[in-house]
C-alpha cells in the first residue's frame, strides 16, 4: 500500500514538474523585471515620454474626464490608436498608481512564455524540451529592452499575438479572433501583422476565415487612418511627417509605389551597417535557427521590413519598442523549425544522426541564448552583470539615495488638483492631474501637439500654479523663463536644494 502511494506521488510529481518549473521561471522573470522597472521609476530614470503620457491619459479616463493629455498636447488616442488602455483604466479604480502600468507590462510579457510552452509541447510531443523554448524567450534580449524601455501599451501586443497564434494553431477560432483584436487595439501598425495572419489562416487553416481577417484588416486600416485618428486630433496619422516610410513617401500607397519603381534604392536603404547589426541582434540570441521555419517567420516580415526602411532612427535597434510584432514569430518559428529538423532526421539512423542533429540544434540554441545575454542584453538583465543585479538593484530596492529624497520632498510640496510644469524626469511622479506640462511648456512650445509644424492645438492654460525643475533643465531656459518669473514676482521660490527648484504662483 505504501509503495503504491509512493508511486502515485512520484507519478503526480513528474506530471506537474514541468509546469512547476515553467511557473518558477515566469515568476522569476516577473519579480526581477518588476524590481528593475519600478526601481527605474523610483530613481527618476523614466521620463515624461512615454510613461508620463500614458499615466495621465489612463488617469483622465479613469476619472471620466476628457482624455486630452497635456503632457503630449494631444488626446490620448490622437497620437497612436491604443484602445487597449480602455481595458487598463478600470484597474485605476482599484489601485490608482503609475507603477501598475509597469507591473501590467511585465506580467503581459512574462505570461507569453505559457502559450510558447504549450505549443512546443504539442509540436514536439514532449513536456520537457518546451521548457527550453520558454526559458530562452524569457532570456531574450529584445524582450528585456522592451520591458525596461519605459512603458508602452504596444508592448501588450506581444502576449496578445502569442495567444492568438496559439489558439489559431489549435483551431480555437473564437479566442484566436479575440486575442487578435486585442493585439490590433494595442497599436495601429499591428493591422499589417493581422493581415498577414489572415493570409496564413487562408492557406493553413480556413479559407473563409482567412479572407474575412484580411478584409477586416483593410477596413480597420481605413477606419484608423481616415476616421478614428482624425476624430481625435483633427489631422490624422501624424507620424508620416518625420519619415514613417523612410524616403519613399508620406503614405503607405505612395511608399509602395516608389519602392516598386526603385528597387535598387530599397536595397541600398536596407543594406546599412545599422540594419545589419539590428538583424544580428534580433536573430543571434536564437542562433539564427528561426530560419528553419520561413513560413512562420514570414509573419514577422512586415514589421522587420518597416523597421529597416523607416526614417525613424529608433526603429533600427532592438533597444526600443519596435520589436513587438517580431518577437512572437521568432519563437514560434524556432518551435516549428526544430519540429521540422526532428522529423527530417528521424529516418537517418546512420551514426545516430537522428538523435545527434536535434541535440546540436538545441545546443546551438542554448549557447546562442547565453551568448546573447552576455553580449547583446540590457545592462541590468545581462548574465554578465548578475552580481550587480542582486547587489545594487534587488539588494537596494527599498533604499533611497539622497538626491532622490530631495526630489520626493520637493514633489510633496505640490498639492493635488493644481496645474504644474515639470521637467521631464520629475513629471511622471505628478501626472494624476488635469493639467501638467513638460517644462518649458506652456511658457515655450516644446514637444507639444504635432511638433512637426502641421498644426498646434490650443494650450489649456498659459501659466501653471507650480513649476518644478531639476538639473536636466538648461541654464538658458532658467535664465529666459524662471529667472524673469522670480524677478517680476510672478512666482515665489518655495524650495531650492541640490538643483531642484519649486516655484509657486503668487496671488497678485
Amino acid at each position: 500500500m505504501a509503495r503504491k502511494f509512493r508511486k502515485n506521488i512520484i507519478k503526480k510529481t513528474q506530471e506537474i514538474a514541468p509546469f512547476l518549473i515553467l511557473s518558477t521561471m515566469i515568476l522569476g522573470y516577473f519579480l526581477v523585471l518588476n524590481i528593475l522597472s519600478i526601481d527605474n521609476l523610483n530613481r527618476f530614470k523614466y521620463s515624461a515620454f512615454d510613461i508620463g503620457i500614458f499615466d495621465q491619459g489612463v488617469w483622465l479616463l479613469s476619472t471620466f474626464e476628457k482624455a486630452f493629455v497635456t503632457v503630449r498636447g494631444l488626446h490620448i488616442f490622437g497620437d497612436h490608436l491604443q484602445f487597449i488602455l480602455l481595458f487598463v483604466t478600470p484597474f485605476y479604480w482599484i489601485w490608482n498608481n503609475i507603477r501598475f502600468l509597469l507591473i501590467l507590462q511585465t506580467f503581459g510579457l512574462a505570461i507569453g512564455a505559457v502559450p510558447i510552452y504549450l505549443l512546443a509541447k504539442q509540436k514536439l510531443k514532449n513536456k520537457w524540451l518546451p521548457l527550453i523554448f520558454s526559458f530562452c524567450y524569457l532570456m531574450y534580449p529584445a524582450l528585456h529592452y522592451l520591458n525596461l524601455e519605459n512603458f508602452h501599451p504596444s508592448a501588450l501586443a506581444v502576449p496578445m499575438i502569442i495567444f492568438s497564434f496559439y489558439f489559431l494553431e489549435n483551431k480555437k477560432y473564437k479566442p484566436f479572433l479575440t486575442f487578435l483584436f486585442l493585439a490590433l487595439i494595442c497599436k495601429e501598425e499591428i493591422v499589417i501583422t493581422a493581415f498577414f495572419m489572415g493570409i496564413y489562416t487562408f492557406f493553413k487553416h480556413n479559407k473563409k476565415l482567412g479572407i474575412s481577417i484580411c478584409l477586416f484588416s483593410l477596413i480597420w486600416l481605413f477606419l484608423v487612418f481616415k476616421v478614428i485618428l482624425p476624430f481625435y486630433n483633427d489631422f490624422g496619422y501624424i507620424h508620416v511627417g518625420y519619415g514613417a516610410f523612410g524616403e519613399f513617401g508620406k503614405s503607405p500607397t505612395e511608399a509602395i509605389f516608389n519602392m516598386i519603381k526603385n528597387p535598387a534604392k530599397v536595397v541600398q536603404k536596407i543594406a546599412t551597417e545599422q540594419n545589419i547589426e539590428y538583424i544580428i541582434d534580433l536573430f543571434l540570441p536564437t542562433g539564427f535557427l528561426s530560419f528553419f521555419s520561413p513560413i512562420i517567420l514570414f509573419l514577422s516580415s512586415p514589421a522587420i521590413f518597416l523597421n529597416l526602411i523607416t526614417g525613424w532612427p529608433y526603429a533600427h535597434s532592438i533597444q526600443y519598442h519596435y520589436t513587438i510584432a517580431i518577437i512572437p514569430f521568432i519563437f514560434f518559428s524556432l518551435i516549428y523549425g526544430f519540429s521540422w529538423v526532428r522529423k527530417k532526421t528521424m529516418k537517418i539512423k546512420k551514426y545516430n544522426l537522428n538523435k545527434i542533429i536535434p541535440v546540436i540544434f538545441m545546443v546551438i540554441f542554448l549557447v546562442s541564448t547565453i551568448y546573447g545575454s552576455f553580449e547583446i542584453d540590457h545592462y541590468d538583465t545581462s548574465i554578465r552583470n548578475i552580481d550587480k543585479l542582486f547587489k545594487y538593484k534587488i539588494g537596494e530596492f527599498f533604499k533611497k539615495q539622497e538626491n532622490d529624497k530631495i526630489r520626493y520632498e520637493a514633489i510633496s510640496l505640490i498639492p493635488d488638483n493644481t496645474s504644474v510644469s515639470a521637467s521631464y524626469l520629475l513629471l511622471p511622479h505628478l501626472t494624476h492631474r488635469k493639467i501638467i506640462y513638460m517644462f518649458p511648456n506652456p511658457f515655450e512650445e516644446s514637444y507639444w501637439g504635432l511638433m512637426y509644424g502641421n498644426f498646434t492645438p490650443s494650450t489649456p492654460t498659459l501659466v501653471t500654479d507650480y513649476i518644478i525643475v531639476d538639473d536636466t533643465v538648461s541654464d538658458s531656459e532658467k535664465e529666459s523663463i524662471i529667472d524673469p518669473f522670480i524677478n517680476q514676482n510672478l512666482y515665489e521660490v518655495i524650495f531650492n536644494e541640490t538643483n531642484v527648484i519649486v516655484l509657486k504662483k503668487t496671488l497678485n
